[in-house]
């Protein structure tokens, strides 16, 4: 009896000492994926050098990138991040020309309401969430986390996420506010400029655009930096009620069906917003926002300004 007792005792240990090690490894192994592989910046600069070893020196240039190419960044050296690039694999990009654009986190209680607002007492829960779901976390808010929830902003207090920040610290949110009306006249007269010019899949101008290539061009000289599609673009900035846009703001709309952000366009005021609308209504136009096919397919407002 006492020796089964001894090889119950001896087993019992060595068990939970194997476990323990599978435990952490997987947990590291888990906290690696997430930090590694889901950490992304977007490009800031015009034309920015990719290198194929972080320091600068005119034999490893490999190729340029231009402003708003998103890439995946999987680890730091001194003054230059290295990177996961498109047909190139893994090259060096200097971090002074790149700017934070999502992180990954993850649900760490049994589980977590996702909320419209960062607010308990004015916001709506929209969803629930549960220990081990993951979403893209684009920014911070006092005690929340701004995090995509079926392509929108939404919001999870951030006592219920893990973030890891080893690569780049999640940046507080720029809330929407008035701005100066000189910089939305501004952006408003340079949209205007190109009333007329034709409709180009992939056109980023200045002689022919595309809806995203059309508000990427406008906002640019201003410093404002956003993903090339409308779908990406449409959780740049921060939410605005549809009832409270002002010009310069972004408009989103699921002219393609099934709710999914498919066109975008830039209020100017009175009601109007400024868009390259397609080939067949002659390209750079102004239409009514309140007219019945954009009031159907409306999905979201942004501010960027």
């Amino acid at each position: 009896m006492i020796r089964n007792v001894s090889e119950y005792c001896f087993k019992s240990k060595y068990l939970k000492i194997i476990t323990a090690a599978v435990f952490t490894l997987g947990l590291f192994l888990f906290m690696g994926q997430v930090v590694q592989a889901d950490t992304y910046v977007t490009v800031t600069g015009s034309t920015v050098n990719v290198r194929s070893a972080p320091y600068i020196n005119d034999s490893n240039r490999i190729t340029t990138v231009p402003r708003g190419t998103t890439v995946r960044v999987v680890e730091e050296r001194g003054d230059f991040f290295r990177a996961a690039f498109p047909d190139i694999g893994y090259a060096y990009i200097a971090r002074e020309w790149v700017a934070f654009y999502r992180t990954m986190g993850v649900v760490t209680g049994h589980a977590a309401w996702i909320y419209d607002l960062a607010d308990t007492d004015d916001g709506l829960p929209i969803g629930l969430a549960f220990e081990g779901d993951s979403f893209a976390v684009v920014s911070y808010y006092g005690d929340w986390y701004g995090i995509i929830y079926e392509g929108e902003l939404a919001f999870v207090e951030r006592h219920h996420m893990y973030v890891p920040g080893r690569l780049l610290t999640v940046p507080p949110a720029r809330f929407a506010q008035p701005i100066d009306d000189s910089v939305t006249g501004d952006v408003v007269a340079r949209a205007m400029r190109y009333l007329g010019r034709p409709y180009r899949w992939g056109g980023n101008g200045p002689y022919s655009f595309d809806c995203s290539g059309f508000v990427i061009y406008v906002l640019r000289p201003l410093g404002v930096t956003l993903p090339r599609r409308s779908r990406d673009m449409a959780s740049s900035g921060v939410h605005v009620a549809r009832s409270d846009v002002i010009p310069g703001d972004l408009l989103f709309f699921a002219t393609a069906g099934g709710g999914r952000v498919s066109h975008v366009g830039m209020y100017i005021g009175g009601g109007q917003f400024i868009h390259s609308s397609s080939s067949r209504t002659g390209g750079v136009v102004i239409s009514n926002l309140h007219s019945a096919y954009f009031t159907r397919t409306f999905v979201t407002a942004r501010r960027v300004l």
